[in-house]
């Protein structure tokens, strides 16, 4: 990634309204994860758990929470592994394309050729990283390493070599270069968020099988305390 292009995003009104709502949003989330209910501190007092590990289940408890069926149990566990597995793999795929994807570049297919490349001003290549081509200014001008590029077409090489020798065409890949890494700046935060919290549900319903378990457990403790003072 460009950290130039970056920077200079940050720069730009947009970028610094988005930085400053990234910054929002984590303090929020901060204050969030360390806020506790008055019905909830014996969690806190008698079973050990953190205020985080309370709020990052999106629920209240109380000591009369409802304990659950065996078979709700399980769903909810399934389900929530089977939640934060999707979101891992969609995690694991998107921020591959942030890393490895033409972020910087025109993503092309030629019409005519149906040759897919990457374009940005001053250089084309093959589509992702493999190192088989690459096209600048100064190969245009070396028609000898111009043939030895096997792997495309005359006709998408005339068309590549076009936008890196006129001015006009230049400055035209350069607008659209521009675009997209503008675009990918303001999608990728958005769609990073969105799996962190879907995963985030996932681990919600784990988490909450444990809590409501232990407050379970707890009040049947309790129960019998009450009995052996009675007799």
């Amino acid at each position: 990634m460009d950290i130039d292009k970056l920077n200079a995003f940050l720069a730009t009104a947009i970028g610094g309204i988005i930085f400053k709502w990234l910054a929002g949003a984590i303090k929020s989330c901060w204050s969030w994860l360390n806020k506790t209910h008055p019905e909830e501190q014996f969690l806190i007092d008698d079973l050990n758990f953190s205020a985080p590990t309370i709020r990052i289940t999106y629920c209240k408890y109380k000591k009369n929470t409802r304990a659950k069926t065996t078979s709700s149990k399980y769903t909810q566990i399934i389900l929530g592994g089977f939640i934060i597995l999707v979101c891992l793999i969609f995690f694991y795929s998107f921020t591959k394309i942030l890393i490895n994807g033409p972020i910087q570049w025109v993503d092309f297919k030629h019409k005519t050729t149906q040759d897919k490349i990457w374009i940005k001003p001053g250089e084309a290549k093959n589509p992702e990283d493999k190192n088989i081509w690459k096209i600048t200014a100064e190969t245009c001008l070396k028609k000898d390493e111009l043939k030895e590029i096997k792997a495309i077409k005359e006709e998408t090489k005339s068309f590549i070599c076009d936008y890196m020798l006129a001015p006009k065409k230049k400055e035209e890949i350069k607008k659209y270069a521009d675009k997209n890494f503008l675009t990918i700046m303001v999608m990728a935060p958005i769609v990073l968020f969105s799996l962190i919290y879907f995963m985030s549900l996932g681990v919600a319903m784990i988490v909450d099988v444990y809590i409501t378990n232990k407050i379970t457990e707890y009040n049947k403790k309790e129960a019998e305390k009450s009995y052996q003072y009675l007799t």
